[in-house]
């Protein structure tokens, strides 16, 4: 067989590859399903900072603070999303999770610049970073959490 003719054979084996932008997509929009129905509150999606980009953000109010005010929680996600049983988690190293840390940050000091009626401004809000990975196949959707700790 010809150099040629077995290019050809091997380009008419070869999968298709999938649209990573699709099962991105897909994966951010069943992570946000998932965060809303542990009861939070979606503000945003795929946030840029000047300390990066969040996939998702969000917040809740978390029962009574001190001195009795409303506690509230600040929620920064990072989605990471596959098709099939590939593992997902060392896709989120020290370098993410601390960029992370940093847009929360950045988000809580700009709130508090503003002042106002923001509730990020507060100073009882309770910071979180999680990491949430979503396995797309035919059979099922797989979607797990991992929280992030500062780093």
């Amino acid at each position: 067989m010809s150099a040629e003719g077995a290019r050809s054979q091997q380009e008419h084996t070869r999968r298709p590859r999938p649209d990573t932008g699709a099962i991105g997509r897909r994966g951010e929009a069943l992570a946000a399903r998932e965060v809303e129905a542990r009861g939070w509150q979606i503000m945003a999606r795929n946030l840029r900072t000047p300390a990066g980009e969040a996939d998702l953000v969000a917040g809740r109010s978390a029962g009574q603070g001190a001195a009795g005010a409303a506690a509230r929680e600040l929620l920064i996600v990072e989605v990471k999303s596959t098709i099939g049983r590939r593992e997902l988690t060392g896709r989120v190293d020290r370098r993410k999770a601390a960029r992370l840390w940093a847009i929360a940050e950045h988000l809580l000091h700009a709130a508090g610049r503003q002042g106002g009626a923001n509730w990020l401004a507060a100073s009882d809000v309770h910071t979180r970073v999680a990491l949430i990975e979503v396995r797309l196949d035919a059979a099922h959707t797989e979607v797990a959490w991992r929280w992030l700790e500062a780093w």
